[in-house]
């Protein structure tokens, strides 16, 4: 079962299962680490045996007694696995050679969730296979990988979790961004902005509170991860989940959630902004419901309940009108960015390029912008809002209907305000 999670927010509260997952992998890696030095020693000597062999063969002496030895030989030592379940800034091509000797269920968690959207796999040239990548893993698909030399490979039964924690700055960029909201990676996350408590902190950190909170991590988390993963029976590194079957009072709520859901997505409608978020809701309440009733059992339940599945919906219809908002708060601004921009341009660039068409530097209109503006603004429509937006806040004035710029009587124009407001 695969989770997103995007929290715009400085501090984590409450049960981390960070605590858990630290003291497991600390006792983990001491095993790891002695495992590893005698892998290293038996894979150095098989090495060494096939190279000898390949030359025996390859001299023309003795070929068929070499020749038969190397059929023989026994198979590549396999490299441990190893125990390291969190990573932090990964590229897609670094994920795959990496499942290919860890744990098949790895989590991307990071309280500074800036560094991975501002590394090398989220650049703008990475952004789209690296959005897909993940977003197959959260579908629990199949990891392909595709090289020259290396041939075509496919790793099945894996599964990803995300868990970033970002400023409100790096987070906003991220609501607004249309590959991100389009390709479908945002819709599967859960993302909340908590109310900052900055300002309100006034009370030193409890300490006894916060022991309370790593001893209740490990309590409700490190049993649950004691239990291991079920993984097919000749591959320890390919995942067999146990299916959780919906109680039918469950699934008909969780159905009804998703006829009203298909409803409110309609032009017009409350989510129509989020159409991916809403359409994704109903999945994710059912794997919310599936990760509560597993903990609730301490393991696998054949069954996830109605109380249960009534909770898991209260939790995602919460995290839907938390996209809903944070979306439309991205896209505010988002605009008001690009509208500074635009009235940056028009008072630093335009006065010179409108001297060479031989234009008035105080005029413009909008395709002007669109043919010697800032590369972002290259359609029409776009350039008609900001201008639209700089009229409302005083940075442009709308000139009458049929004005003449340029010889032409035009039918939107606008007056570039002067810094006295003139």
């Amino acid at each position: 079962m695969n989770h997103a999670g995007l929290t715009a927010s400085s501090r984590l509260m409450g049960p981390d299962p960070r605590v858990a997952f630290d003291e497991l992998t600390k006792e983990e890696n001491i095993k790891y680490r002695a495992a590893y030095s005698e892998w290293r020693d038996i894979h150095d000597i098989w090495m060494k045996k096939k190279e000898r062999l390949k030359t025996a063969i390859a001299s023309g002496k003795k070929v068929e007694e070499a020749q038969a030895a190397f059929n023989q030989m026994e198979e590549e030592p396999q490299e441990p696995m190893s125990p390291k379940r969190m990573i932090e800034n990964p590229t897609t091509e670094g994920l795959y050679k990496f499942y290919q000797i860890s744990s098949p269920s790895l989590g991307l968690f990071s309280d500074e969730g800036g560094v991975f959207l501002g590394g090398h796999s989220m650049s703008a040239e990475n952004r789209l296979t690296s959005l897909a990548s993940f977003s197959k893993l959260w579908d629990g698909a199949g990891l392909d990988r595709v090289r020259a030399g290396d041939g075509s490979s496919t790793l099945y039964g894996r599964r990803f979790c995300v868990g970033l924690m970002l400023q409100g700055v790096a987070a906003a960029p991220l609501f607004a961004d249309p590959m991100a909201l389009e390709q479908g990676f945002l819709a599967r996350c859960l993302i909340t902005e908590p109310e900052s408590h900055i300002g309100k902190r006034t009370k030193p950190v409890d300490a006894a509170a916060v022991e309370k909170a790593q001893r209740l991590s490990r309590a409700l988390f490190s049993p649950l991860l004691d239990l291991g993963h079920p993984t097919e029976p000749d591959n320890p590194q390919e995942l067999l989940p146990h299916k959780i079957a919906l109680h039918p009072d469950a699934k008909k709520i969780l159905e009804e959630l998703a006829l009203h859901l298909e409803n409110e997505m309609n032009e017009g409608s409350k989510f129509e902004a989020v159409r991916g978020f809403a359409s994704k809701t109903p999945e994710q309440a059912a794997r919310i419901a599936g990760v509560l009733t597993y903990a609730k059992h301490g393991g696998y339940a054949p069954t996830v309940n109605l109380d249960v599945m009534k909770d898991a919906i209260t939790l995602a219809q919460f995290y839907l009108e938390e996209a809903l908002r944070l979306v439309e708060n991205g896209e505010v601004a988002q605009e008001i960015a690009e509208a500074e921009k635009l009235s940056q341009w028009l008072r630093k660039k335009w006065p010179a390029i409108a001297k060479k068409l031989g234009r008035d530097p105080r005029t413009i209109i909008p395709r002007d912008v669109v043919r010697a503006g800032p590369n972002s603004m290259r359609q029409v429509t776009v350039v008609k809002a900001l201008l639209k937006t700089l009229a409302e806040n005083g940075h442009v004035v709308k000139l009458p209907h049929k004005t003449e710029v340029d010889g032409v009587k035009r039918s939107i124009a606008y007056r570039i305000a002067q810094e006295d407001g003139a």
